[in-house]
């Protein structure tokens, strides 16, 4: 029973040591790294290139996996390129197995990384930043990590003389196949595949297992760690559900090579290295590990955009996307969070402003109301989402960024109300000034609506802030002139009312269209991983 509790406990160590890691790992990247993450992806093989890195630097296949949904529904990737990354983060899980054989087994450094515990511990009482305290998380995390598995290296031994290779199913075809199922079991119960991957290593080093048994629990772990991505889909807009379906089929055929190959591995392997440090089996099953991935994906890469077509059509699109991104499972990440809605209320800005023109050149009635629902709906659903994102424990830029969309939705919403009851409005062709005027709003809504969708939106902002006020001051004079003529009688008061009521209107506009565009430079700077640093916001105080 003690033998037992010493490798469960080897186990749960393990398991705290990765979370301690990978959370200190993902605090200390930070937003650079998923930002890199999506600006280097530019083809399936760069995408498998920045996964496979990105899952290696964060010790983490989930995380890399949350913030490929999120950049595929904000639009910034496309899902071809996505499934690049999705089959590199593979390859970088494999990086643990090689740590633990390296560092545990041949450079006997297991003890030597103990008083990293103590001194991740005492980090964390006395650190002051955030930097610090993910700095203590991955040394703590680390020494963590090798102390559960010198207990489970220890049980393991202790087990030597009663669990041999004889206590698990036998060495054919259908053996392996229940040890198969089995490591699928042991990562739906860990919900990691490198505690599975670690324990194996730690009985093949003292022949409890067989290096093919071994093999087979391998090869099961790698396939079980898709339910983490489908549990997370369920629920989850569409990209996600197509992800873990992708996730779910990808593993499956790199598992079913691998186990199809794995005695001829074993042979090819051990034929050729008869001594010496790769005659391991440790080694040996590490390397099978990354090998079997890292051919899953050179075989599966040229053929991935068939593969996306494939699993688009296993999922073909059923839903408004727009409001479908919105995905609820990317609020623990809230730059990816806030990255999903500026892309939504960009796209917004576009509809909006198309809206306009045909409002403004009496387009049909029945194409702007339902051109104006679909708008409102939208804005309604991404306001909520925005109301949603939690950024009291995030980092000031990001809390920046969250209360300028805010902001920007606030003046969105107001603009598009506006344009809806634009019809109120009569007698823009009645007067060329108005109707210049009204012109050169729609003009200016265009090019802040298209610069919202790239990094010219500085640019534009500061046009639309000079149009409002140019416009504001023209108002009173332009007022005072019309209440002249309608006093001594050479405009209708009416006429004369509703001139001044479609001056307001226009000014309204176009402030809100400024206030709209600064807000939203604001939180795209941010969070937009594809911008450089913009120039100095032209400072303007109005009181919203």
């Amino acid at each position: 029973m003690e033998k037992f509790l010493l490798v469960a406990a080897g186990i749960g160590l393990f398991l705290l040591g990765m979370s301690l890691m990978t959370e200190g790992l993902r605090a200390l990247s930070g937003t650079w790294l998923p930002k890199l993450l999506a600006r280097f992806t530019r083809s399936p093989v760069s995408g498998a290139i920045s996964g496979a890195l990105s899952t290696a630097v964060l010790q983490s296949s989930s995380a890399t996996t949350l913030v490929t949904i999120g950049f595929v529904s904000a639009g910034l990737l496309s899902f071809g390129h996505a499934l690049g990354i999705l089959f590199g983060a593979n390859i970088g899980t494999t990086i643990t197995g090689w740590l633990v054989v390296l560092i545990g087994f041949k450079l006997k450094l297991a003890d030597l990384l103990m008083p990293l515990i103590p001194l991740g511990a005492l980090l964390q009482i006395f650190s002051k930043t955030k930097r610090l305290l993910a700095l203590a998380k991955i040394l703590a995390g680390f020494g963590i990590l090798f102390l559960g598995f010198s207990m489970i290296q220890q049980g393991m031994t202790d087990f030597r003389e009663v669990l041999t290779p004889a206590a698990f199913p036998p060495d054919t075809l259908s053996g392996r196949f229940l040890l198969l199922l089995l490591g699928v079991a042991m990562t739906l119960v860990t919900q990691s595949s490198s505690v599975g991957v670690a324990t194996a290593l730690a009985a093949l080093a003292v022949d409890s297992i067989s290096f093919a048994q071994a093999a087979s629990l391998v090869i099961g772990m790698d396939i079980g760690t898709t339910a983490t991505a489908l549990f997370g889909a369920i629920g989850s807009n569409l990209q996600a559900r197509r992800t873990a379906i992708s996730h779910v089929i990808y593993n499956l055929m790199t598992g079913t090579f691998a186990f199809l190959l794995l005695k001829t591995y074993e042979n090819v392997w051990f034929g050729a290295f008869e001594t010496g440090f790769w005659s391991a089996p440790e080694i040996a099953l590490v390397a099978f590990h990354t090998l079997f991935n890292l051919l899953g994906v050179l075989l599966v890469l040229p053929w991935t955009h068939q593969f996306a077509r494939l699993i688009k059509s296993i999922l073909p699109e059923r839903e408004n996307q727009r409001t479908a991104r919105l995905d609820p499972s990317l609020l623990k990440n809230p730059d990816t969070a806030l990255l999903v809605s500026t892309t939504t209320l960009a796209e917004l800005a576009m509809q909006l402003v198309t809206t306009f023109k045909q409002v403004a050149s009496g387009g049909t009635a029945m194409y702007t109301l339902q051109a104006f629902n679909d708008i409102q709906q939208t804005l309604s659903s991404l306001r909520q989402y925005a109301g949603s994102i939690k950024t009291d424990h995030a980092t000031e830029k990001t809390q920046q960024a969250h209360l300028a969309l805010v902001h920007a939705l606030e003046h969105f919403s107001r603009l598009a109300n506006r344009v809806e009851h634009m019809d109120d409005i009569t007698v823009f062709d009645k007067h060329p000034t108005l109707q210049q005027t009204l012109e050169n709003a729609i003009e200016h809504f265009d090019q802040v609506a298209t610069a919202m969708q790239s990094p010219d939106i500085v640019t534009s902002t500061e046009a639309v802030q000079t149009f409002w006020q140019t416009l504001n001051r023209q108002t009173e004079t332009y007022r005072n002139t019309l209440l002249a003529e309608m006093s001594s009688g050479a405009l209708k008061v009416e006429t004369g009312y509703d001139v001044l009521h479609a001056q307001r209107w226009l000014k309204r506009v176009s402030y809100n269209l400024w206030r709209l565009a600064y807000h939203f430079q604001i939180a795209e700077k941010v969070v937009d991983p594809f911008l450089k640093k913009p120039p100095a916001l032209k400072q303007a105080r109005p009181t919203v």
